[in-house]
């Protein structure tokens, strides 16, 4: 029978992967890979007493299974975390070399409707950072009369 497992890290309270335990098998179906280490022939077992787990159900149309799929994301493990976060500060290192007129540049384009996702690729920053930009309130100039 299948059970889908909600593993919690009780030191961050927070939730880091989605489990599925079927015929004595578990299968990370969404968050950090490792955590199929504190499974043993499909049962959660608690060695370091880091982690909790709650049963969530035996069927994939119980609604909390999609919230928690949605929060934690695709499958992950080391690589392509480490491939990740150097992405990250690739991007946020960009975003500290930018200068005035790059900042400038984004802000036109955000008041000509063009969507922070292809300016965040054309300027080689974050989204989250274009959205900050944007709500950040822009300078009108008056004509001078």
């Amino acid at each position: 029978m299948k059970e889908y497992i909600l593993v919690k890290d009780y030191v961050k309270n927070k939730p880091v992967a989605l489990v599925r335990s079927e015929y004595g098998v578990a299968t990370v179906i969404a968050g950090d890979k490792s955590a199929e280490k504190v499974f043993i022939d499909g049962d959660a077992h608690n060695i370091n007493r880091n982690y909790g787990f709650t049963l969530l159900g035996h069927s994939s149309c119980h609604p909390d299974i999609g919230n928690y799929i949605d929060l934690l994301g695709p499958v992950l493990d080391k690589e392509e975390k480490w491939k990740r976060a150097v992405q990250r500060t690739a991007k946020a290192k960009a975003a500290k070399e930018l200068s005035e007129d790059d900042l400038a540049r984004i802000a036109e384009m955000l008041n000509n409707g063009v969507s922070q996702r292809k300016i965040a690729e054309a300027m080689g920053v974050s989204q989250s950072f274009v959205q900050r930009k944007n709500r950040q309130p822009r300078k009108v100039e008056l004509p001078v009369q």
